[in-house]
This record gives C-alpha cells, structure tokens and sequence, in this order.
C-alpha cells in the first residue's frame, strides 16, 4: 500500500504542468485536437469529465435493517446474530461521538396468504404484527424499537456474549422487504409506531439481508399457486417462468409475470431527502454468483418445468443440512446500482461467516463518507485528475495520522509520528479492488473524511478528468 502511494506521489510533482494541459483541452473538445508531438492522441475524441457534488456533515445517521424472518433463514440468522456484536462496535468505534439510531424490519408484509400475527409472540410475531414496516420491538418492548448508543444492547447483549434472536424463521415466504422498508418510512407507521427514528438531517443507512428474492408489492404475484409457492417471485422477477410463459398455467387470473419497478424504492428514498446527493445509501447482502461480477448473477431454472426451482447464486461455507443456499436477487443489485455502487449503493454476498467485516463490504465502513470513487471513464492519464473541496484544490500531499485532513508540503513535513503521504491513488480497470467501474477507482487517504472536512458543514467535492470519448472503457 505504502509503494503504491509513493509511485503515485512522484507523478504528483508533474500534476502542475500537465492541469495546464487539462484547460486547453477543455477549448479543444469536441474536436480531438492534438498535435504532432502529441501523436499517440491524434484520432480519437475527449472528453472532459467534471463530476460535482455535496456530502453532508456526519454527524447524524439513521440505520434501518431489513433482515429476511423467512424459514430459509435459520442458519444464515446464527451467522447473523454472531456479526452483530462486531458491527455495533464498529460502529461506535468509526463514528465516535457521532449520533446513530437503528432499527429493524423483517422482509413480510401482510396479503392474502401472509397474515398478520393478531397479538400473539411466536415465531416471527415479536409485535402486535411483526410484519408490513412495523420495527422489532422486543418482546413488547417498545424501548427497544429505536436503538441509540444508551440502548445498543437491545441488538445485542454484552453480558451474554450473543445477540438477540430477534426474528425467528417463521415469517412470509413471499419477501417484500423493499415495500416493507418503504412502508417503516411511511405514514402513518413513521409518525406513529415507528416514530423517532427518521430525521430530516441525518443520513439513512438501508441495509437489506436476505437468502431469497424481494418479490415486489402485494398483489403483484398470485399467492398460494399448489407447487410454486413464493418461486413465482422468481418467475415474476425475470418475467417469464420456466416454460416460457408469462404468467403460470395454473394462475385463475393468469397475472402476467412483473413486479412493481426498483426505480419506485429508488425515488422513495431520495424524496426522503429531497434529492440531496449522499443523504441516503443503500447495502444488499444477498445471494452473489460473483462478487466480482454482479452482472452473473440472474435467475435461472433448473428445468423447464412450469413450477421449476430456481437454481441457487452461492451457498453458505461450512454449512450442513437444508436451507444452506441463497438464491440470486437481481432486484436489490439493481438498486444499489441506482445509488452509485462503491458511493452510495454497496452489495455484498450472504454467503460468508461474517456478514459486515470487510473494508469493501457494506459494514460500519459503508455508513461513513466514501472513501473511493467509482470511475465511468478511464482518465487519459492520472496526472490530469484534478479535485477541490469546498473551492479549494485537495492538497496532493496529506499528513498519515491526522484525525482528519491536514495538508503537509513532502518529507520536511511536520506530521508528527505519521508520515507525509499522497492524498490519493488511482487504480486501473483490471486491479483486483476494482469492481464494476469500468474508468478505474480512485482511493483516497484513510485520513481524509470527505463529510468531515469543515465539522457541521457540507463538504463540496468536484473532480475533473480528461478521458478518451472513443477507445476507454
């Protein structure tokens, strides 16, 4: 890591020279203008890439789990229960003295063959219906339903070494968690039952984990089909079934395989905010054929068979026994993607031992700044990459142990027991850290907090670029 800074900082002594040429070529485009010196250029067309945007002080966040309460659930909440301990210590441990709320959904909501729990406590049934938005509260307790610092043992418990089972394995099969997320968020629950959670400045953090698919709003497959059950989620999600049809043979009012759109939960959220760029982010754990492609994991059948199984994305290492697979859900991976996968959308695979431990997973990392950008466009050299913050240009160097940025001038700077290193590195498409970002990836400084750059300000953050137009992928 530390060599990778250092090349990266030498080519930052010619950054001066070469952002003159990133002005003339701003006159030049569109007219791939080159000249003869120049001629590993001439032929093709440029473009100048100017990203802008602004990213809240973070100070407040909103956390909001959706966990799946299915029966297939059983072994993956034991996995569950056992990352929660490491993710409430993150937590507090990555945002300091900043101020968090939690709380918790499951993935059902209430139709015609899943009905609400009418009062009782079993299996699923931890409030008065245990589904459709309502938060978790614990056994009836409702100072339990909003988790804060003062009660983060409600997610679990320090004294017994283990987290709450919270859900139970009997709750809908048909999962709807994106409706019942939006539902949590809603009138009258988020004003009523669910109140004191959302604020109107604080960042929401959505974290979905589920081992199935997220079949749409209720009413938009027939429930209840004799040997289809929730598949036709499966099949309503692809739009077409096993057999090639697009509504099942044995449906009475033949639906035509389709859910309600992701874009819809996509717009939801951000009206949360009123559309400010970075105020929501959106995590997926879920069933992942390649994590390293999202692009192959689709549904598939297992036969042509008009009830057919779907065939599963991964299976859980070191698992024995039924319900060790999770099925691929394309729908979440579409969502994150909507919100900037690596910024503001992040996947990762249920499949693994520990559900939020890793810098490049949807963990307490992932509720902070970004501390990486996903590139579109391959920059035509890294040295014409340029970024300000609030107006100012980020300093090429900054000090390794700062509690937060602190520009420092080279190896004569004053850095205390730290070191002076380059504010940020690029990596090419074809890196191993390099996931779905076909321009590449740049890393910045662990130090350099983007949302904390001026405390209880927005941080203005723009990049400019120069990238072929032709011939970059």
């Amino acid at each position: 890591m530390r060599q990778e800074f250092a090349s990266q900082g030498q080519r930052g002594m010619e950054r001066t020279g070469t952002r003159l040429m990133l002005v003339a070529l701003a006159f030049c485009l569109p007219f791939a203008c080159g000249s003869g010196e120049d001629a590993d250029w001439l032929g093709h067309s440029y473009r100048l890439v100017h990203y802008e945007t602004r990213f809240p002080p973070r100070s407040q966040l909103d956390i909001l789990l959706v966990i799946d309460n299915s029966a297939s659930m059983g072994a993956k909440q034991v996995l569950l229960r056992r990352s929660l301990q490491s993710f409430v210590e993150e937590l507090e441990y990555n945002l300091g003295e900043d101020d968090f709320r939690m709380a918790v959904v499951t993935t059902g909501m209430g139709s015609e063959v899943c009905q609400g729990c009418d009062g009782g406590n079993s299996g699923s049934c931890l409030n008065e219906t245990g589904e459709s938005g309502r938060f978790q509260d614990l056994w009836g307790r409702a100072d339990c339903r909003v988790m804060t610092r003062e009660n983060a043992n409600c997610l679990y418990e320090d004294d017994s070494g283990s987290a709450r089972e919270w859900l139970g394995f009997s709750g809908c099969a048909y999962r709807r968690g994106l409706m019942a997320m939006e539902a949590a968020l809603s009138e009258p629950l988020v004003g009523t039952y669910n109140a004191g959670f959302l604020r109107e400045n604080a960042t929401l953090i959505v974290v979905l984990i589920s081992d199935g698919l997220d079949c749409g709003g209720v009413g938009d497959v027939s429930e209840g089909l004799d040997g289809v059950d929730e598949k036709i989620c499966a099949y309503a999600a692809k739009g077409v079934g096993p057999d090639g049809g697009f509504f099942h043979p044995d449906d009475p009012d033949q639906k035509k395989y389709a859910l309600r759109p992701v874009a819809q939960s996509y717009e939801f959220l951000m009206a949360l905010k009123e559309g400010r760029p970075g105020m929501v982010k959106f995590a997926g754990i879920v069933g992942l054929a390649d994590i390293n492609n999202l692009d192959h994991t689709v549904i598939e059948y297992l036969d042509a068979g008009a009830g057919s199984e779907v065939v599963p994305a991964c299976e859980l290492p070191d698992c024995e026994g039924a319900h060790c697979t999770a099925l691929p859900d394309p729908r979440v991976i579409s969502l994150a993607k909507m919100f900037g996968l690596g910024d503001n959308g992040m996947v990762d695979t249920l499949c693994q031992e520990d559900f939020f431990h890793s810098d490049m997973r949807p963990g307490p990392t992932a509720v902070s700044c970004p501390k990486r950008l996903l590139l579109r466009y391959q920059p035509l050299d890294p040295a014409l990459i340029a970024m300000r913050l609030n107006g100012e240009p980020l300093a090429d160097n900054a000090c390794s142990v700062a509690d937060n940025y602190l520009p420092c001038g080279g190896a004569d700077a004053d850095c205390g027991d730290g070191e002076c290193l380059p504010s940020w590195r690029y990596l090419p498409p074809g890196d191993p850290l390099v996931i779905d970002a076909p321009g590449g990836m740049i890393i910045f400084l662990p130090q350099i907090d983007l949302c904390n750059i001026e405390p209880d300000l927005e941080t203005r953050f723009e990049l400019t670029y120069v990238a072929l137009e032709v011939g970059s992928t």
